[in-house]
């Protein structure tokens, strides 16, 4: 007995030999789930590269708080010496420019700076501050 299929003249033991076999295929609409995700092509996975001018900032950030934590070091040394030290000015105007987070590590690993509230409540602004302008800048980035 012979039977139409897409455009074809099948015999009936052929074509449910063929239509199983199609079934086993991966990409068939009624293969297997398991099937279709087994066969189908890798893709790798897609990292997005990240901007040079974001790599410049970050290593700016590297270098401003490996400068800041020696100087947090020194100005510990020194107070310990009883030497002159570094001016509080200075060591903010470290940490606003990119230095907090070695200004941080410092004060943890130094304990240095930790107790005066004044200079506390400065330290922490610039933080909020470098905060403000990252959220800043990832809202900018992502409207635009």
């Amino acid at each position: 007995m012979d039977r139409f299929r897409g455009g074809t003249v099948l015999r009936t033991v052929h074509f449910h030999r063929c239509f199983h076999a199609r079934l086993a295929e991966p990409g068939h609409p009624k293969a297997s789930v398991k099937q279709n995700l087994a066969h189908r092509p890798r893709r790798s996975a897609t990292i997005r590269a990240v901007p040079p001018w974001l790599l410049f900032i970050l290593g700016c950030y590297v270098v401003a708080s490996l400068i800041t934590f020696a100087a947090y070091g020194l100005d510990k040394r020194a107070a310990r010496l009883g030497r002159w030290r570094i001016p509080e000015r200075r060591l903010h105007l470290f940490e606003l420019l990119g230095g907090w987070p070695g200004a941080w590590l410092a004060q943890r690993t130094f304990r240095h700076k930790t107790v005066d509230p004044g200079f506390r409540r400065v330290f922490l602004a610039i933080i909020a501050l470098h905060a403000v302008a990252w959220i800043t800048l990832a809202v900018l980035l992502l409207r635009w």
